[in-house]
């Protein structure tokens, strides 16, 4: 590199004798040694005819095109070939390489041609040879059919082409032939083709020759799949034969233009790798996504902006290639979507100074140290079909950029909103005239044939070739072969090979093959006879091994519908719940026999009725969705029955790594939350294996963006869209132009068979009132009976008969505010003087509000409900609440009352327990046991230790399947914060485990002990692990004083047990005696006795590992917890032998006596959850000598959840579906038993209801815990939902309306809610808060107390499980 050749006298003369039998001296020794047979002479041109001289196209024949020959050819010659009638840019001209002996293993191939690309007209058109994956320039398609293996396919391209739409062009290609494209090769058959659809391509001078341009090492690896880029490592342009006289100067070029040309090799990420790249700010995440730009291997993915100039930075080297007055190219592709919903970002590039669509900021800094900034745009760039956008600006290296010598340059790929993400690909700075381009003195006057235009053209390759192919393929090879099956889960999906071979079909439904397919491919498929809108072709997915546990897919496919006359059908998409769009139908079969189908769809597809449309949308694989399947099938349905639907390029891709935010983490269950997908973003109002009667208006919430007046009508108003809606959702319906109180908006409520005699039907919908004179809120007063002045619903009911029933429903309860939203509720009953004969019709208005106000409507829904009651409402509400519960009164006594009043009520403390608890612990009381003196052991002998230690393999160590050496995290998640892996461990080992984004004190690593058989009563447990803190910012150590016991700044272990009956209580395991070192690793050993408190009815045990300050860095290894002797292992007689729940499960270290003569305050909400069952009646004197004198037959006042579980023979006795449905689910919490599910809910105060008891146990002054665990899933697809409970007053998280009412009737609602939750879609979560019981809940005393578990929005399903409510 970096040196000159200078060559003279060339020659390449045809042999008159006999080859010599040894290899000439002269002939380079790492040249490939060909095998050529005695005819050598027929190996130097392997293209017949290709100058098309003759004037007839002899040995060519056209390939999805016409062709011909024209007059003249290149450099005047008589004919040129031209090909039209080009559908797509594969179209051209193919021969057969003939003969094929000569393209043997090792041979290397110089592929040249002269090239024009015009319109119809003859005027020249343009195009770019430097894009990677370029169609519309001239290139070359090799196909070899193989008698043994796969056939193989590649592309040739010519990135270096200098390309004049008015002249012919050379383009100029290299190939290797390699055993693997060798072996077994049948034909080698090569098209000439590239250029726009319906482009004219004329070609000429066609050679496919030996060359002698071998590189200095052969690659060894044949290409398997269509390479996106030509060799470019080698001259675009060779001179065939010598200039008559030589220049007499060599041409000036800089030494270093090898390295100088493209000073980003990685621009593509085709190697999966994006260790060059960083990110411009922290907590941003860069990686890799596939697939890229036009079905690359990979893109390079930036996540996390918060800003426009976030993104991916590049540090240019060597600087010393930017010189001034150099003109540079800067390039790349680009596409934008929204991180949170996987849904394409579009952005305007044309205007001026945009930020929102992908730009470079370019700054440098020179030896000074002073600042350089540009920012480099394209206002010019559009997006394709599937939103990615090709950038190219241009900047000159100036003096005030250069400065006083640079010493510094990057450039930060950037721009695009917040909260999206940035893919970029095939990213490049050129030199934008790479090339002399002045002739040297005394150069010959006319080009030599196939050289430079202008004189002898140096050429300098970007990246010497280094045993790579030479031909790259468009995959990059697996480093784990084994997953290669899985990255295409979907084979035939083009169906190209012109049968749908590997398809079936629904029972209701035929398929073939249909003979145009998508961009005028030769084939698609065909769909039709389709019964219902759910038949179609159906696919299955194998191997199932390939669907690991929240791995994410994208699934895409082209479609369009017609009518069996073939006209086209509109669809659309934007419907939540749509059925007549193509979309995806998963049959998941599980090993009972029972299937559950899921439903895919793209609520983002824009619909083009006479043209091909892009279906596309994320698949995240669930734990649920894979347990116990033996099978999953996917049928391609959608569109009315009796439509034709059209599949083509059909996909199920496999991405290497998640985008970021999909919790890139994650990933969304669907796609990613967190996922990124094309799902739907909220739960669709009726999903579609649901009845059509359960919710009779299906787009209340305007979101499509436009009225269909077949629904909806002006009823003497005017009506329209505006935005923002509701919650600055995307749109509402507006009435105005409204003079009286019963003008606005019209729906026709359908299908009538649904509204049958009895039915009780729900009505919604979010509301707002303003002046349309002044803007301003309309006040109104909903308490007036029959108000006409604030919103409300005028059902118009048509018999069979003719007989007209009218109905105003109004909210009474309804909390007015006049700058707000607000929401309306209200419900009807069919009656039988409505139904006499049946119903003709039903015309709902909704109106309201004085004459000049305009009426905003969102979220109208009508809706059924199993929650009927038992008498018919007077077709108004009477005591439904509308708005906050905390302003909902009852206008009516409950209907029933408890049968008496709860007895036992202690009227005192019991004697002889203590009056208070010590406000600090006892000095000589420690978490765990002595490490030396076995003085400070009790005394006394055990009486009651076991006989031996637990036994059997599993007991041996029960954190044995916790190896972060492998980087397995399946057995640990993270609690309150992030988990991932940290290298090395200890001692050199490969991992460690390492908690980070810790921003509470218990925040850290979980796990589960397993199996808890082996805990049984009097065991004693080593508990040990390495561990090391970290700063999180500065990656230094930290200190902490280990010797204050009951410090959170070490790290320690938290024992969360959980008991059947719902009862908790924990235990802190504290090692006091580790000699912290804040730079190494340190050895924690800790103990833990299992006491009668733990059991025996243990549900589970959350282990887990925290410590240390506010937002350092845990770093876990080599953790145990093993059985130990040595130890007393059962309680030593003398003291209690049952303690209250939550006592120190761990031995003190001196004699009883010195234990004081009040229960210690256990700090850490180590607290009793009840009072002592089975108080010693001997032992210290400390300790109280006498019973309570609660009546022992009174109810306890523990949990006042009964069956909280529903573990029990009735589980559903005591529960009630509160506008809603609820049954048991299974597994629950921790994959046991059951939990509740309550679904069918249409809004957020929906769910489940339970009485408490007994109410005696509420006292004045007491505080109780509320705690229950919940998930929330989207009813339609079965997907996690994410929500969001940091916001102040949450209605879309788990909460609890508490609805109290007082002996004299009164009744006061209060929402309890726990802001501090946090919150994951995939899982379940931990929902606490306390409340206090003050006098004014108590008031004149308490008839019933009734919590309802409710939250999570409309058309979410809320599974609840393991409920408490016990005292503080």
């Amino acid at each position: 590199p970096g040196s000159v050749l200078v060559i003279d006298d060339i020659h390449w003369d045809k042999l008159e004798t006999q080859l010599p039998t040894s290899t000439p001296t002269s002939i380079p020794s790492a040249s490939p040694s060909l095998s050529f047979s005695p005819s050598i002479y027929a190996c130097g041109d392997l293209m017949s005819n290709g100058d098309a001289e003759d004037g007839h196209i002899r040995s060519w024949e056209p390939y999805m095109a016409s062709m011909g020959v024209i007059a003249p050819g290149h450099d005047d010659s008589k004919y040129a070939f031209r090909v039209v009638n080009r559908k797509r840019w594969k179209s051209g001209i193919t021969a057969s390489l003939s003969p094929r002996y000569c393209l043997q293993s090792g041979s290397f191939w110089r592929v040249s041609f002269k090239a024009r690309i015009v319109d119809s007209a003859g005027n020249g058109l343009n195009c770019d040879p430097t894009e990677r994956s370029y169609t519309d320039c001239p290139l070359v398609v090799l196909v070899i059919q193989k008698n043994i293996g796969d056939d193989v396919n590649m592309i040739i391209r010519d990135h270096h082409m200098d390309w004049e739409p008015n002249n012919w062009n050379t383009f100029t290609g290299y190939l290797t032939i390699t055993p693997e494209m060798a072996i077994g090769a049948k034909s080698y058959k090569v098209t000439y083709a590239g250029g726009a659809r319906d482009a004219i391509l004329i070609l000429d001078d066609i050679a496919w020759a030996t060359s002698s341009e071998i590189p200095s090492e052969t690659p060894t690896g044949a290409p398997t799949d269509l390479p996106t880029e030509s060799h470019s490592l080698l001259p675009t342009q060779s001179p065939s034969f010598t200039p008559t006289s030589s220049p007499s100067g060599n041409p000036t070029v800089n030494p270093t233009v090898d390295g100088c040309y493209d000073m980003i090799h990685d621009g593509s990420a085709e190697n999966g790798d994006v260790s060059g790249w960083t990110h411009v700010i922290e907590n941003m995440s860069v990686g890799v996504y596939f697939p890229g730009y036009r079905g690359s291997s990979y893109a390079i993915s930036v996540g996390g902006k918060n800003t426009w100039a976030d993104g991916v930075r590049k540090n240019i080297t060597p600087v010393t290639c930017i010189e001034e007055g150099q003109f540079w190219r800067v390039s790349f592709n680009a596409r934008l979507y929204n991180e949170a919903d996987g849904r394409r970002v579009d952005c305007d590039a044309s205007f001026g100074e945009y930020t929102d669509c992908p730009l470079v900021w370019l700054r440098a800094i020179d030896d000074n140290k002073n600042t350089f900034n540009l920012i480099l745009r394209d206002n010019s760039m559009v997006p394709d079909d599937n939103g990615w956008m090709s950038f190219k600006s241009y900047f000159t290296a100036t003096s005030d950029m250069l400065g006083t010598g640079l010493s510094l340059l990057t450039l930060d790929f950037a721009g695009g909103p917040a909260g999206a993400v940035l893919l970029l690909d095939d990213i490049t700075m050129t030199r934008s005239t790479p090339f002399p381009t002045t002739t040297p003195t005394n150069a010959p006057s006319v080009s030599p044939s196939g050289g430079p235009s202008v004189g002898p053209t140096p050429f300098h390759p970007s990246n010497p070739p280094t045993g790579n192919p030479t031909v790259l393929p468009t995959t990059s090879p697996s480093l784990n072969p084994t997953i290669e099956p899985c990255r295409h889960l979907i084979n035939n999906g083009d169906f190209e090979i012109g049968d749908i071979s590997g398809w079936s079909t629904t029972e209701q439904s035929d398929a073939e093959v249909s003979f145009s397919g998508y961009g005028d491919s030769a084939y698609a498929m065909k769909s039709f006879n389709r019964g219902r809108w759910t038949d179609g072709p159906k696919y299955e997915i194998s191997p199932l091994s390939c669907l690991t546990e929240n791995e994410l897919f994208y699934i895409s496919f082209k479609t369009k519908m017609t009518d069996v006359n073939g006209v086209g059908l509109a669809c659309d998409s934007s419907v939540l719940a749509y059925q007549d769009c193509p979309l995806i139908i998963l049959d998941i079969t599980r090993e009972d026999g029972s299937v559950k189908q899921k439903y895919i769809r793209d609520n983002g597809m824009a619909w083009d009725v006479n043209g091909w449309n892009t279906f596309g949308a994320y698949l995240e694989v669930t734990p649920r969705m894979m347990q116990s399947t033996t099978s999953i099938k996917v049928t391609f349905a959608g569109a009315p029955p009796g439509a034709i639907l059209y599949l083509d390029n059909i996909t199920w891709l496999l991405p290497h790594t998640y985008v970021p935010s999909l919790n890139p983490t994650s990933n969304p269950t669907a796609a990613p939350s967190t996922s990124p997908t094309s799902l739907p973003t909220l739960s669709p109002s009726m999903g579609p294996t649901q009845d059509a009667c359960e919710q009779m208006i299906k787009d209340g919430d305007a979101e499509m963006g436009q009225i269909v007046t077949t629904r909806w009508k002006a009823h003497s108003s005017d009506i329209d869209i505006v935005a923002p809606g509701h919650g600055e959702s995307g749109y509402a319906y507006k009435a105005y132009n409204r003079w009286k109180w019963n003008n606005g908006l019209e729906r026709v409520i359908s299908p009538t068979r649904c509204l049958a005699e009895g039915t009780y039907w729900n009505v919604k919908f979010d509301v707002k009132l303003y002046n349309e004179a002044t803007g301003e809120g309309v006040d109104c007063d909903p308490s007036i009976e029959n108000y006409t002045d604030c919103p409300l619903v005028w059902a118009r009911l048509v018999g069979t008969n003719g007989k007209r029933s009218d109905v105003i429903l109004r909210d009474h309860d309804m909390a007015w505010d006049p700058a707000n939203w607000n929401t309306f509720v209200s419900h009807i009953t069919i009656t039988p003087d409505m139904v006499v004969n049946g119903i003709e019709s039903v015309g709902v208005v909704f109106a309201g509000g004085p004459p000049g106000s305009a009426l905003l409507l969102d979220n109208i829904s009508w809706y059924t409900t199993t929650d009927v009651p038992t008498s018919s409402p007077t077709n108004y509400p009477t005591v439904v609440p509308t708005a906050s519960p905390t302003s909902a009164t009852p206008t009516t006594n409950p209907t029933t009352v408890p049968s008496s009043s709860p007895t036992g009520i202690p009227t005192s403390s019991p004697t002889g327990a203590p009056t208070s608890l010590p406000t600090v612990s006892p000095t000589n009381l420690h978490s765990i046991l002595p490490s030396s003196d076995p003085t400070a052991v009790p005394s006394v002998v055990p009486t009651n230790a076991p006989s031996a230690s637990p036994t059997g393999d599993q007991c041996v160590d029960m954190m044995r399947d916790l190896n972060a050496d492998t980087g397995d995290m399946s057995k640990v998640e993270p609690f309150v914060g992030k988990l991932g892996l940290s290298s090395p461990g200890y001692g050199g080992s490969n991992y460690a485990y390492k908690a980070y984004d810790r921003w509470s004190e218990t925040s850290g690593m979980k796990m589960n002990l397993l199996p808890l058989k082996c805990l049984t009563e009097g065991t004693t447990w080593f508990v040990n692990f390495k561990v090391k803190l970290e700063d999180g910012t500065t990656g230094d150590g930290v200190s902490c004083d280990p010797s204050d016991a009951e410090s959170t700044g070490c790290p320690y272990v938290w024992l969360r047990v959980v008991k059947t009956t719902g009862q908790t209580f924990d235990v802190n395991i504290r090692d006091d005696n580790v000699e912290w070192d804040p730079e190494n690793w340190n050895s924690f050993r800790g103990h833990v006795t299992i006491t009668p408190d733990f059991g025996p009815n243990i549900k589970t045990i959350h282990t887990i590992f925290t410590g240390g300050p506010l937002g350092s860095v845990l770093l876990l290894d080599n953790l145990s917890w093993t059985p130990t002797t040595g130890i007393p292992t059962a309680t030593p007689t003398g003291v209690p032998t049952t303690f209250p729940t939550l006592a120190h499960s761990i031995l003190p270290t001196v004699s009883p006596t010195d234990v004081p003569t009040m229960t210690p305050t256990i700090s850490h909400s180590i607290v009793p959850t009840s009072s002592p069952t089975n108080v010693p009646t001997a032992g210290p004197s400390e300790l109280p000598t006498e019973a309570p004198t609660q009546n022992p037959s009174s109810e306890p006042c523990g949990n006042m959840m009964i069956d909280e579980n529903g573990e029990s023979s009735d589980p559903l006795s005591g529960w009630k579906a509160v506008g809603s449905q609820l049954e048991l689910s299974s597994p629950g919490y921790g994959n046991t038993g059951h939990a509740y599910k309550t679904f069918n809910r249409w809004s957020w105060r929906d769910g489940v209801e339970h009485d408490l008891g007994p109410l005696r146990c509420l006292e004045e002054g007491t505080t109780w815990i509320v705690s229950f665990k919940a998930r929330l899933e989207d009813e339609a697809t079965g997907e996690g939902l994410y929500c969001d409970s940091s916001v102040d007053e949450y209605t879309d998280c788990p909460l609890v309306w508490l609805r109290v009412i007082k002996t004299n009737g009164e009744r006061s609602d209060m929402v309890l809610r726990d802001n501090d939750m946090v919150w994951n879609a995939d899982g379940w979560n931990t929902f606490k808060t306390h409340v206090a019981i003050t006098n004014e809940f108590l008031g004149t005393g308490l008839k019933y107390v009734r919590p309802i578990f409710a939250g999570g929005r409309t058309g979410s399903a809320l599974f609840l499980d393991d409920f408490m409510w016990i005292p503080e």
